[in-house]
């Protein structure tokens, strides 16, 4: 990353997730630079603090490792201004998680995971605390991108024109979407300004023999702990021969 001009840049543009979506996480892998969407308003019942998990032995029966928060805007509070509720318990979430998955053969990595977010050096700070969740693994499968926040980035409000004017600011040459944006963006503006648009081929998770729900719905803990470290490093090694481009 480091010897990589901004002409070289892939970007990809998130919300922060707490232990993110497999299919998430594979497109930040494959991207060299993650904006982390921090000042947009904060989606109550999403991915931005929780995570659905399953049990090892049981996986039909699934719940959900919930950051409790405060919005201090209600409805209004952007990313950015959430913070950590008091009655957040680090240690009853790991005791979670070793009630699900400490019987795994991904277990030390899983607990890595867990001990470097839920570190006491975090506080009540939602957004080190979620950008952990995803950093630590994405370091381990050998990531060597880097994250910056859409705060600090000069942008327009219109949501086509906002993610343009981030990857613009950044001298990105591509922009790798998610599912869900290649149904709202507008490619003409980016082509327009010389932006690649990509996205990653559903039919990776089938061809990796991942269920959709695994690829799209449940945390990346949850594959690692189903089908084990090796898995997980094979399905990101592997995604960017299922880039597309879009047009």
């Amino acid at each position: 990353m480091d010897d990589l001009s901004p002409s070289e840049l892939l970007v990809s543009i998130h919300q922060p997730n707490f232990f993110p979506r497999t299919n998430v996480l594979t497109k930040i892998f494959n991207s060299d630079l993650w904006i982390v969407l921090d000042d947009v308003q904060f989606a109550s019942r999403e991915w931005q603090n929780r995570a659905k998990l399953s049990f090892l032995k049981t996986p039909q029966i699934e719940y959900w490792l919930t950051l409790p928060i405060i919005k201090i805007r209600g409805q209004r509070t952007l990313i950015n201004q959430v913070v950590i509720a008091d009655n957040w318990n680090p240690c009853r979430a790991l005791r979670s998680l070793q009630r699900s998955y400490s019987r795994s053969i991904s277990w030390n990595i899983i607990h890595e995971c867990a001990i470097s977010t839920f570190s006491k050096d975090f506080h009540n700070d939602f957004l080190s605390i979620t950008i952990a969740s995803a950093e630590r693994i994405l370091r381990y499968l050998g990531w060597g991108g880097k994250i910056l926040f859409s705060s600090s980035l000069v942008k327009r409000n219109d949501k086509n024109l906002r993610l343009l004017d981030i990857c613009k600011s950044v001298g990105a040459y591509g922009y790798l979407c998610g599912s869900g944006g290649r149904e709202y963006l507008n490619s003409s503006v980016f082509l327009k300004e010389k932006i690649k648009l990509f996205s990653i081929n559903p039919i990776l998770s089938s061809t990796m023999k991942i269920s959709k729900r695994r690829w799209c719905k449940l945390s990346f803990l949850d594959l690692l702990a189903h089908s084990g470290e090796d898995q997980l490093q094979a399905l990101v090694n592997t995604s960017k021969n299922y880039l597309i481009e879009l047009h």
